[in-house]
């Protein structure tokens, strides 16, 4: 029995220790010489914007639609993109996760590559200005496959996409980031027959997660079995509170803390270890 629990202990010890979430709360002192991962969630409303930084290289995933345009330009260049990014990402081609992202390209943003999991031939309106614009500054396009791994820094994203459904919302992209001991789920605009497909088809590695998004502008029921297997320790939803009320009533049950990109940018850094997440009010 004792060699047991020496065992169990060792074990125990080589497993990765759990994240912790603080919130509003002060990192470490040396907190910004660390290598760090950086989401940052633009106040775009039911609009899907997100800038995420790790190791010196880039990434705007979505975009939301044109009328952000000057916002995005705005903290864009407040925090030295304003002419460069490496990446942009679109999880789907609907007008709120591409068209701002299709201006800036338009503008004169320049980027390395672009990468949707649609081909590029795909015949969806918004996806084809943002070809065209991708075309004419000659950006290279990428079609990221099912299960393909893709790296921003020393972060890792698995991406998975499942093009054989027939809405457009079913087949966002979902990419599982894995920095360190830490993890954050993004889904686009998954609807329950995506959630219910990935329950079915993925390890539950690729679903468990530290942060979620509340995926489809938090309108509709995440499937509980899904919200149970990525047991997030938080959550941010792509809305105002009280266009939320399914989704907040979900957390609230489970006591998952919570916020809106409707109260204002949230920020959430982690080293690997931990992460620190806080909200200001208006584009920051």
């Amino acid at each position: 029995m004792r060699k047991l629990i020496v065992f169990l202990a060792a074990l125990l010890f080589l497993l990765p220790a759990s994240a912790e979430i603080y919130i509003d709360q002060e990192p470490p002192s040396d907190w910004a010489s660390r290598d760090l991962l950086r989401l940052t969630v633009f106040p775009a409303f039911q609009n899907d914007v997100f800038l995420m930084e790790c190791g010196g290289e880039s990434m705007l995933i979505d975009g939301g639609t044109a009328q952000f345009i000057q916002k995005v330009q705005e903290v864009l260049e407040k925090r030295g993109y304003g002419e460069h990014l490496n990446y942009i990402v679109n999880s789907h081609p609907h007008d709120d996760h591409i068209d701002c992202a299709a201006d800036l390209i338009r503008r004169g943003l320049s980027i390395d590559l672009f990468m949707s999991p649609f081909p590029e031939d795909y015949g969806n309106p918004h996806h084809q200005t943002m070809v065209r614009h991708l075309q004419e500054k000659g950006f290279p396009y990428k079609q990221v496959m099912d299960g393909e791994t893709i790296r921003l820094g020393s972060a890792e994203i698995d991406c998975f996409s499942w093009l054989e459904a027939v809405e457009v919302n079913a087949r966002s992209m979902q990419m599982h980031v894995r920095f360190g001991n830490t993890t954050l789920l993004l889904n686009g605009d998954l609807t329950g027959k995506g959630e219910h497909h990935y329950l079915e088809t993925l390890d539950p590695k690729h679903l468990e997660s530290d942060i979620l998004k509340a995926p489809h502008h938090s309108l509709v029921h995440m499937v509980p079995e899904y919200l149970d297997t990525v047991n997030p320790k938080f959550v941010f939803l792509i809305n105002e509170k009280n266009r939320a009320k399914k989704s907040e009533n979900q957390l609230a049950k489970r006591n998952i803390p919570h916020m809106y990109n409707g109260d204002g940018t949230i920020t959430m850094e982690t080293d690997g270890v931990d992460w620190y997440i806080s909200q200001v009010k208006g584009w920051n």
